[in-house]
């Protein structure tokens, strides 16, 4: 089964690039719309390759990754709304780190990625206004998904064809020193509320 979701991530990673080659065609021939629903699907696709590379080196379990739709739980590398939301927070995490964006600011304008994508298919109407994808879909708003999601995509490569055991061991440091970080934060916390105001008393 391992050997499986190896191969699912690979193919899953492979058709991530492809769909963010073939969006940026469109976007160099002004396809603004058409290639912003591409990015969300490439974004999908990565998403899966993620968790399917974390299911291969058993970091996690496929029967404990499901979410709550209705009175079922489902896959969610099979859950449009969970994948696209991942990725959303993902690419606000590029805008912050990488190119200073507020943190805030940046989940507000791509944690809405399903209605987006839906805007940049579908002609709509407001009241008596009509609204197109063109419209809707600028190219700057394009031009930044398909810039964030090259940035995701070469990290997404990196971890999918790194050796499991040595994936694993990056995962469990990096839970140690979020333990850390963790504790940590409860200690200043902790001395924050013994302080008077004016100096902090250590007991």
């Amino acid at each position: 089964m391992n050997e499986l979701h190896e191969r699912l991530a690979k193919a899953a990673l492979k058709n991530a690039v492809e769909l963010q080659q073939e969006a940026k065609l469109l976007f160099d021939n002004k396809r603004f719309p058409r290639a912003y629903a591409l990015l969300v699907a490439s974004g999908e696709e990565a998403i899966k390759a993620l968790g399917e590379k974390a299911f291969a080196a058993k970091l996690i379990s496929p029967k404990e990754f499901t979410v709550k739709r209705g009175r079922h739980d489902r896959d969610i590398m099979k859950d449009h709304e969970t994948k696209q939301q991942f990725y959303a927070y993902l690419v606000s995490l590029v805008q912050a780190s990488v190119y200073g964006a507020d943190m805030k600011e940046a989940m507000r304008r791509f944690r809405r990625s399903e209605q987006n994508r839906q805007s940049a298919m579908y002609v709509d109407s407001k009241g008596r206004e009509i609204r197109t994808p063109k419209q809707l879909i600028t190219s700057e708003k394009c031009k930044t998904l398909l810039d964030n999601s090259e940035t995701i995509l070469e990290a997404f490569g990196l971890i999918v064809n790194m050796d499991n055991k040595e994936l694993g061991g990056l995962f469990e440091e990096g839970k140690r020193l979020l333990d850390s970080a963790k504790k940590s934060s409860n200690r200043m916390t902790k001395l924050d509320r013994r302080t008077d105001g004016s100096e902090m008393t250590v007991s």
